[in-house]
């Protein structure tokens, strides 16, 4: 019973042989196989920064369009 079907290979690795697999790559493309680089530290200028929410303002506060706009309808309010 556990040789049946259950459905696909997972996240197993398949038994693979690397040095034929080398071989194979050179008699396919007739190069020899890349070498993966490590990848490069990250420079101090490109770290992000905190995101500040710009959507999320104090909205009882009237700015100065705002304030233009009521004292252009309702007149000075100023008592």
């Amino acid at each position: 019973m556990s040789k049946q079907w259950h459905g696909g290979k997972g996240s197993q690795r398949r038994n693979s042989n690397e040095e034929a697999y080398a071989d194979g790559w050179e008699l396919a493309f007739g190069k020899p196989e890349p070498k993966v680089k490590a990848r490069k530290a990250q420079p101090k200028h490109s770290i992000t920064q905190v995101h500040k929410d710009k959507t999320k303002y104090n909205r009882r506060t009237k700015n100065n369009a705002q304030l233009m706009h009521e004292e252009k309808v309702f007149g000075n309010t100023d008592v």
